[in-house]
């Protein structure tokens, strides 16, 4: 009896140690894989960060567009639709930052696409700027909504940014349908944002 209970003894320790080492192990690999996959999350996240975001970086501004198509936008179909439908379209946002310890006065424009425009061909087929709509929102500030040709040189934004400051841009773009014209669907609308810095 007394052989037995040691040999019990004995075989639960060593139960016992195979226990401790399986969990060691488990708990091992378990952060082992737990901690690849955070630094797998971690680079795809960034990864798509950076492809999202796109930097213009002047002495004095720094703009950030963080959509994936950057600064750039397209209309290939268009469609006509109600400002209600075009006030929830695609949305273009982007960031200004003043870098200076002084304010700067900067523009915001459309500028043609003349690059995108020459490799669709479509020269000869852009969607008249008087039906193109553009809603935009600065900041906080009420969405401001007008049709393309009421602005000047497409200049959709005169500002002054204060020292150090930010501030947040939300655009979108569509063609309206509250002109009675009959449009090809082949008409296209290519433009790039941009932000200018001006000086007095």
């Amino acid at each position: 009896i007394i052989v037995d209970l040691c040999n019990l003894k004995s075989l639960s320790y060593k139960r016992g140690v195979h226990l401790k080492k399986f969990i060691i192990k488990n708990v091992l690999i378990i952060s082992i894989i737990m901690a690849f996959a955070m630094f797998t999350t971690y680079k795809i996240y960034y990864k798509f960060k950076n492809e999202r975001n796109t930097d213009y970086t002047s002495a004095s501004l720094e703009i950030s567009f963080h959509e994936k198509q950057g600064n750039k936008i397209s209309i290939t179909k268009s469609s006509p639709v109600p400002d209600s439908i075009g006030l929830s379209s695609t949305a273009y946002t982007l960031t200004v930052t003043n870098n200076l310890t002084i304010p700067v006065n900067y523009k915001l424009i459309l500028v043609p696409d003349e690059n995108e425009i020459a490799l669709d061909g479509c020269a000869g087929s852009q969607i008249p700027l008087d039906i193109v709509k553009v809603a935009l929102k600065e900041n906080k500030e009420p969405v401001e909504v007008f049709t393309l040709n009421e602005k000047e040189d497409n200049v959709i934004d005169l500002e002054t940014i204060p020292a150090l400051e930010t501030v947040d841009y939300t655009i979108r773009v569509w063609v309206t349908n509250s002109h009675d014209l009959t449009i090809s669907n082949n008409l296209h609308y290519h433009s790039i944002i941009k932000v200018e810095e001006e000086t007095k």
